[in-house]
C-alpha cells in the first residue's frame, strides 16, 4: 500500500515543466494531491488511496464563460480532443507500487506537456472545444440509452401487434435504426394507415 508516500520529488521531477514553461506555481502539496496554478489555470494531482490506489490528472479554468464556471476536464478528456494519434488515453492510473506510481506520473507528465499546451496556455477555446465534446458525449449516451429502452418496449409492441406504439417508439431514432427495424418501421406505419 502507497498510504505514506511522499509525492513531492516525484512530482516535482515530472511537472517541473509546469513552472519553467509556462509559469505555474505549485501551491499545495500533501501525500494525497498536489495543486499547480498560473493565471488561468489550474492542475490538481489527486492521489485517491481508497480501495486501489489511482492517480488522476484534473485539469481546469480558472475562469467563466457566460457566468458558468468551467469544469475539471481529466487529462483522458484533453488527449481525446488532441489530434495526435496512438495517445495513450486513461482517466487515471491504478497504483500499487511506488515504480508504479513514479510511471504513472512521468506518463501523465509527458501526455500532459506534448498534447496539452493549449490547455496550459490557458486558451479558452480549447476549454470550450472540451466542454463541448463533453455535452456531446453526454447527449449521445442518453440518446443510446433511451434507443435502447424504445428497441425494448417496440419489441414486446410488435409481438403484440401494437403498430401505433411501434410507430411512437421508433419514429424519432429512424436515422440510428438498423435496417430490419427501418423495415418494422415502414411495416408499422403501414398498418396504422
Amino acid at each position: 500500500m502507497i498510504a505514506t508516500l511522499q509525492l513531492d520529488a516525484e512530482l516535482g521531477r515530472a511537472f517541473s515543466f509546469l513552472i519553467s514553461d509556462f509559469e505555474f506555481r505549485c501551491v499545495s502539496i500533501s501525500s494525497e494531491a498536489i495543486r499547480f496554478e498560473s493565471d488561468k489555470v489550474t492542475i490538481d494531482l489527486v492521489l485517491d488511496l481508497r480501495n486501489t490506489p489511482e492517480l488522476s490528472l484534473l485539469i481546469s479554468f480558472r475562469s467563466q464563460f457566460d457566468g458558468v464556471p468551467f469544469g475539471a476536464f481529466h487529462l483522458a478528456e484533453i488527449l481525446r480532443c488532441s489530434d495526435s494519434t496512438g495517445v495513450h488515453s486513461f482517466e487515471s492510473s491504478a497504483v500499487t507500487t511506488t515504480d508504479a506510481l513514479a510511471a504513472s506520473i512521468a506518463r501523465m507528465a509527458e501526455q500532459l506537456r506534448i498534447h496539452g499546451s493549449d490547455f496550459l496556455r490557458g486558451h479558452k477555446s480549447r476549454f470550450l472545444e472540451l466542454q463541448q465534446a463533453r455535452q456531446r458525449e453526454t447527449w449521445q449516451g442518453n440518446v443510446s440509452f433511451q434507443l435502447r429502452i424504445a428497441r425494448v418496449r417496440s419489441e414486446k409492441a410488435w409481438r403484440a401487434k401494437d403498430y401505433r406504439i411501434v410507430t411512437r417508439l421508433l419514429k424519432r431514432f429512424e436515422r440510428e435504426l438498423s435496417q430490419d427495424e427501418k423495415s418494422r418501421l415502414r411495416y408499422a406505419r403501414k398498418q396504422n394507415g
